[in-house]
């Protein structure tokens, strides 16, 4: 058993200790996961140590564990340590993997690096606070670009896509969208259109542009934004006054709106535990 005094810290969206010692050379498991348990100021936990290389460990607490013992950065707790073989449950496991994804997102975007796939898609969270910086028209294209690369039904990519950028317009659209009252703030809305030209299946036109939507998302995560899918049909009230708002034609639907910018808040991490989802073969 280890037994040593560490400070809190915390990074983004997660709270931490980092363990004083080379975990892999003291427990004697240079390759694999680590997992220990053991207690902080008395309380017990069991986690996977997460790696940030070099000999470098992290052991990451629970939003649970720091409200409980009152946590704040800075502050020195007694931590107790031990290698365990037992086996950690499956939601827990993927917990720490989140963990690590998000722990590899922040260092990758510090040194102006891009965050990978994994990373993106599970620490991407819906922002509704802005700062009002501009975002650039070059951001804005890659983020189409990402769209346009979604899946659709037959191939037929029956998008549109409309830029909002007036100030006038930000502030008109929610007068009949009470959801979107961020967008003034957040400077740029991507509306997601669906072209029943193109698609006259309403279903296929939902889910070709709801996957649009998604890699937008997901995209304005990788590069260092926030953004929001604020969902538009198949409410009349708020797709008609929209379609009026921005000319758009009868055979235009808008499916979705993005609320984008660069965010001004930050959202803890979200641990969503997919077994009880899951259905064999059938329900």
């Amino acid at each position: 058993m280890q037994n040593f005094n560490s400070p809190i810290q915390a990074q983004g969206r997660m709270t931490y200790i980092e363990v004083p010692f080379d975990a892999a050379a003291v427990f004697g498991k240079p390759v694999g996961a680590l997992l220990v348990e053991g207690t902080v100021e008395m309380l017990p936990y069991r986690k996977k140590l997460l790696s940030r290389g070099d000999g470098l460990f992290y052991l990451v607490l629970s939003r649970e564990m720091v409200k409980q013992l009152e946590l704040v950065p800075g502050q020195e707790v007694q931590v107790s340590m031990q290698l365990t073989e037992e086996i950690v449950d499956e939601a827990a496991d993927g917990d720490e993997r989140i963990n690590q994804w998000y722990l590899d997102f922040c260092r990758r975007q510090a040194n102006g690096e891009e965050p990978h796939l994994m990373e993106t898609i599970f620490t991407r969270r819906s922002i509704r606070k802005f700062t009002g910086q501009i975002v650039s028209d070059e951001q804005i294209h890659l983020l189409i670009q990402a769209g346009v690369h979604a899946p659709s039904a037959h191939n037929m990519q029956p998008w549109e896509f409309v830029v909002v950028r007036d100030p006038v317009t930000l502030q008109a659209i929610p007068k009949f969208h009470p959801y979107t009252k961020m967008l003034p703030q957040a400077g740029c809305a991507i509306v997601v259109c669906g072209n029943k030209l193109i698609q006259a299946q309403t279903g296929f036109l939902v889910e070709d542009c709801s996957a649009a939507i998604q890699n937008i998302l997901l995209a304005a995560h990788g590069i260092g934004l926030g953004a929001v899918w604020c969902g538009l049909y198949p409410i009349t009230r708020l797709t008609k006054p929209l379609g009026k708002l921005l000319n758009l034609p009868a055979h235009i639907i808008p499916v979705g709106l993005v609320a984008l910018g660069y965010a001004d808040m930050e959202l803890p991490l979200v641990y969503r535990g997919a077994q009880e989802k899951i259905h064999q073969e059938k329900w």
